[in-house]
């Protein structure tokens, strides 16, 4: 309908108002050109409503939010299962907070970098805990000196940064630790004020746990530290609602946080299977698919998530059988997993 009458309209209108071949268009047309004769106006109706329907059935959704996935798989943005879902389009990588001073972490996160770029992704870019030492939370100073001239060299790229992946997660013995709530106070002002000031930032990406009690403690009592210095977005990992069928958590969350910053959820997702002997998610295809769903169900919920971001694409392979974590919607072995299939139905 709308071609046809835009076709029917355009010679009549050109007849009307064309500019004469000695002489340019005006700018602007006078006042009476608008006015249009009684034997356009059916037809100019017809074509605006038309137009009003045209616009209406193909604008986002109010509210909906934005979809992304996380992987620090580089080949992914080669492969047309992922590149088909037209409708992801922020990316995020997670690199050590001093990946600058590791030359093996450094060129991965380059590489990705710049495959993502190609692409046309958004870049959301995170820092988590050291890779020289692990066990070692970094000092406001030593976070700066480090990230300082990364955040420089790929501030025109990335879009936006997450001061620390899962904040909240405290000590991992023998692995990893991750500051306090304090701490991660310092880091985030660190990094909006000396590092990349203007730049959008996560200021803190909290983990939500089966309880989520202390981890609604340690965002009031990284809120106090912060004081007048609001974030303006904050970051969570909603995986125990996502994978229980729950929404509680979430719901938690986002109320704590309180009216003026944005929500994120930075990483999220349907585990196929997470823990050892027996403990946590058996591997179920089946329970992974659903979980997803509740992930976009999650987001419709809540129209204060602006973002969902997806952990992860590729689960691990085969030279990674003992990973107790996997939430890969394509297979260690490359295959299709019914969680994919879902994702799919939202994200294409």
């Amino acid at each position: 309908m709308l071609a046809s009458c835009i076709g029917a309209l355009v010679p009549i209108m050109g007849r009307e108002h064309a500019g004469s071949a000695d002489r340019p268009q005006r700018a602007f047309a006078p006042a009476h050109l608008f006015r249009s004769p009684p034997v356009l106006r059916p037809l100019l109706t017809a074509v605006l409503l038309a137009l009003t329907t045209l616009v209406a059935a193909t604008a986002p959704a109010s509210g909906a939010a934005m979809i992304g996935m996380g992987d620090q798989n580089v080949r992914m943005f080669d492969d047309v299962r992922f590149t088909s879902l037209t409708k992801v389009k922020v990316v995020r990588y997670i690199a050590p907070w001093d990946v600058e001073n590791d030359p093996v972490a450094k060129a991965k996160a380059e590489a990705w970098i710049a495959a993502a770029k190609s692409k046309g992704y958004l870049i959301h870019f995170t820092f988590n805990y050291g890779v020289a030492k692990p066990l070692v939370n970094p000092t406001p100073a030593a976070y700066v000196a480090a990230t300082k001239p990364f955040v420089a060299r790929h501030r025109s790229t990335v879009e936006s940064w997450g001061v620390f992946n899962e904040v909240n997660r405290g000590l991992a013995a023998g692995r990893f630790t991750t500051p306090n709530a304090k701490l991660a106070a310092k880091l985030f002002l660190a990094f909006r004020s000396q590092v990349c000031v203007g730049c959008k930032v996560v200021a803190i990406d909290l983990l939500d746990g089966v309880n989520v009690k202390p981890t609604l403690t340690y965002l009031r009592t990284f809120m106090r530290a912060v004081g007048k210095n609001r974030p303006k977005i904050v970051g969570f990992h909603n995986y125990s609602d996502t994978n229980r069928n729950s929404m509680t958590r979430t719901a938690a969350l986002v109320k704590a946080v309180g009216k003026a910053p944005k929500v994120w959820i930075t990483e999220t997702g349907g585990l196929y299977k997470f823990g050892r002997d027996g403990s946590g998610f058996l591997p179920d295809a089946k329970r992974q698919a659903n979980s997803v769903r509740q992930v976009f169900k999650i987001a419709k919920k809540f129209p204060r998530i602006e973002r969902t971001i997806f952990y992860n694409f590729y689960g691990p392979g085969e030279d990674r059988p003992d990973d107790i974590f996997d939430a890969g919607l394509i297979s260690g072995v490359d295959t299709i997993r019914p969680a994919y299939t879902v994702f799919k139905s939202f994200a294409q």
